[in-house]
């Protein structure tokens, strides 16, 4: 880890950006999110977590936003090995990316000290970032989270079946544009270091980078989780020319010379670029092409999804219109049971005062006749006058209080009168409520009919939206398949290809192994043509001596001819001499054949003489 030697000094706008640096896949959440603890300023629109980073991103989602868009617009993506085309800080794609930037990430910080940003885009992209940020004002500050290559590269295999060599590649694109483009105020973490002591690296930071972090006691302890760490990786060798550079990178970026190192590490990137160029195009291609495959197969989920969510809407503003109407019907029917109930006490009234005057009509009609008969016996005679006007002081007192029973029923008859009145108005005034419920309730009944015939209508909508969302992850199942078939043709070629660049590595390396060979055998050969320069020099003195030599040899030759003749004398002599040995021995082995030759030989046996053959 180091920083840059230089005096702590705040930017003209008197705001300071931390820009938290690093490959995907590196630790670079976990960093952001412990410095968002620690009291830096984040944003507050952040990407949630997701299954593969289940704590959070730690992301600005307009930051990813513009990112991701000047990268679409340049023809690459997120996993693309290529370099950024040349000129992109220029076109017109960059400027739509440095206001979005300036507007929608940088404007909701104005007034904070000190903040950070996190993507791990802005490795690539850093130069048009220090441009915005130097336009408004705000003074960069680094932070390059620097993660073993073999971690990242096992991280993004499980998660994006990417082959281990696109991944070194990768990790080297992001790793040195960023450390190359990285501001004078800049450090370098590992992310060994910050899993080991969080709170210790985070100080070291904020030492060097002068950041006003707050380290409350135990902030961060339910926060780094270092068993979320699924791939190690203590050491490992090189097995190619792109993992052996990744190596070296992260060993020199790790160092407190890392500037220094940058140079020959870019240099050693070029080469690579030059001798593989054909296969890095066919790789960011390839990764463009799955990337807009991604992305085509992401929009047109999120549209079935929001066609389906508004549809729901629809189908709940529609179920909570039919549930009002059938509160509102059960409220009317309730009212008219209450009305029905009234107009049948009202009638029970009736009734029973119908009941009392009849009873009153009967009575009086019995006094009526009591008062003929009283009448009938005055005309009948005096005789019983005394008898008669008892009888009729009884009837008067009778009469009196008929009187007054009628006074008294006639004052009942009145309030009955009044009571039939009323009991007539009010059922009146109920059967006119009950003919506008009535007419209300028909109004919601058609309104319920209505209602249900809409609400029909919107659940075979929906059934015909969840066969078309169906049929939609069927064919976007069956793309997703395609795609993995893709990339599974993709990881292939990947490996053949790099089965072929270790064959041509290895061709070269015999090429190589010939030419200096061939270079041997010229050496070798140009010495031979010296030693024969001087062979043919001194062939051309032994020629000379030759030429003496071949006079006499030629007077020899003379001598040798008289020699020869008598050698051919002697010969002569020889052969007729081994003409007469050879006669000897013919008969000699005649003799010997003889009877004569065995006899003399039993003969010598027996005389003890010596056999001779």
């Amino acid at each position: 880890m180091t920083t840059a030697a230089e005096p702590t000094f705040p930017g003209p706008g008197g705001s300071r950006a931390l820009l938290v640096l690093g490959m995907h896949r590196s630790g670079t959440s976990a960093v952001a999110g412990a410095l968002g603890r620690c009291g830096i300023a984040l944003g507050d629109r952040l990407i949630e977590g997701a299954p593969d980073n289940p704590g959070g991103y730690f992301e600005h989602a307009d930051a990813v936003l513009a990112d991701e868009g000047l990268l679409a617009a340049l023809g690459r993506a997120w996993d693309d090995v290529r370099r950024l085309p040349g000129g992109w800080e220029a076109s017109p794609a960059a400027g739509e990316a440095a206001d979005a930037i300036a507007s929608r990430v940088l404007a909701p910080f104005r007034g904070e000290s000190v903040w950070a940003v996190k993507d791990p885009r802005m490795c690539r992209l850093l130069p048009l970032w220090l441009r915005v940020l130097g336009a408004d004002g705000v003074e960069p500050l680094g932070l390059l989270v620097l993660r073993h290559p073999d971690e990242v590269a096992a991280s993004l295999a499980r998660r994006d079946a990417m082959h281990a060599r696109a991944a070194n590649l990768l990790w080297i694109r992001h790793t040195l544009e960023a450390a190359e483009h990285a501001p004078p105020r800049s450090i370098v973490v590992t992310y060994d270091r910050f899993l080991a002591d969080p709170a210790a690296c985070l100080r070291h930071v904020a030492t060097a980078l002068d950041l006003p972090i707050r380290f409350n006691p135990g902030v961060l302890d339910d926060f780094v989780d270092p068993s979320a760490r699924h791939h190690l990786v203590d050491a490992s060798t090189a097995l190619d020319e792109i993992h052996a550079l990744a190596l070296d990178a992260h060993a020199e970026l790790a160092s407190p010379a890392w500037r220094e190192a940058l140079p020959g590490l870019l240099a050693r990137l070029e080469s690579i670029e030059a001798s593989q160029g054909e296969w890095i195009d066919a790789l960011g291609a390839a990764a463009l092409g799955a990337d807009r495959r991604r992305r085509h197969a992401a929009d047109a989920q999120l549209g079935a999804e929001r066609r389906a969510e508004t549809l729901q809407q629809a189908l709940d503003r529609a179920t909570g219109l039919a549930s009002q109407h059938v509160r509102e019907l059960a409220e009317l029917d309730a009212a008219n049971r209450q009305l029905q109930a009234a107009l049948a006490d009202a009638e029970a009234l009736v009734k029973r005062y119908g009941d009392q005057a009849a009873e009153l009509d009967g009575r009086l009609g019995q006094m009526a006749e009591a008062l003929a008969r009283a009448e009938s016996l005055v005309d009948g005679g005096q005789a019983d006058l005394h008898l008669a006007h008892d009888r009729i002081h009884e009837v008067e007192a009778a009469l009196a209080q008929v009187e007054a029973l009628a006074i008294q029923r006639e004052h009942d008859l009145r309030d009955f009168d009044a009571r039939i009145a009323a009991g007539e108005d009010a059922l009146r005034r109920a059967e006119r409520l009950l003919e506008a419920q009535t007419a209300q309730t028909a109004a919601l009944e058609s309104a319920k009919s209505q209602a249900e015939a809409i609400a029909a209508e919107r659940l075979e909508f929906i059934e015909r939206l969840d066969a078309a969302k169906a049929v939609a992850e069927r064919i976007a199942h069956e793309r997703l398949q395609e795609l993995q078939v893709l990339a599974d043709t993709l990881a292939r070629v990947e490996t053949l290809a790099v089965e072929r660049l270790g064959l041509i590595g290895r061709l070269e390396s015999a090429k190589a192994v010939a030419e200096q060979l061939a270079h041997e055998r010229l050496d070798e050969m140009q010495a031979l043509a010296d030693a024969l320069a001087r062979a043919e020099a001194v062939a051309a003195e032994r020629l000379v001596e030759i030429d003496t030599l071949r006079a006499t040899v030629s007077e020899h030759g003379r001598l040798a001819e008289a020699q020869q003749d008598e050698i051919h004398g002697l010969r002569r002599e020889g052969e007729s001499r081994g003409r007469a040995l050879a006669d000897a021995h013919t008969e000699l082995a005649r003799i010997r054949g003889s009877r004569l030759w065995w006899a003399y030989r039993r003969l010598a046996r027996l005389t003890g003489g010596v056999e001779r053959d």
